[in-house]
């Protein structure tokens, strides 16, 4: 199966590797408006269970969630970028 198989994945992955920190679905949302919820939602699922982004749960007073890079992620991106462009 290819990992990119879908341009919201590769958005969402892109998004994340140039966050510093983490982002709530809502602030990826805003980030990528052309990505619809369920797109979104099932395109976070997917790349969580590849392995490229993680989800990191907050049980506090207001609960959320976070999605982040992982390493894994990271070095993925990074082979990306080494690869010659297509015309």
């Amino acid at each position: 199966m290819p990992l990119l198989k879908a341009s919201g994945r590769s958005l969402i992955l892109w998004q994340l590797f140039h966050q510093k920190e983490g982002l709530r679905y809502n602030e990826l949302k805003r980030e990528l408006k052309i990505v619809t919820n369920i797109m979104l939602t099932q395109s976070l699922r997917e790349l969580e269970n590849d392995g490229l982004i993680i989800l990191k749960e907050y049980h506090e007073a207001s609960p959320h969630v976070v999605y982040s890079i992982s390493r894994y992620g990271i070095e993925f991106v990074n082979q990306l970028y080494k690869l010659p462009p297509r015309f």
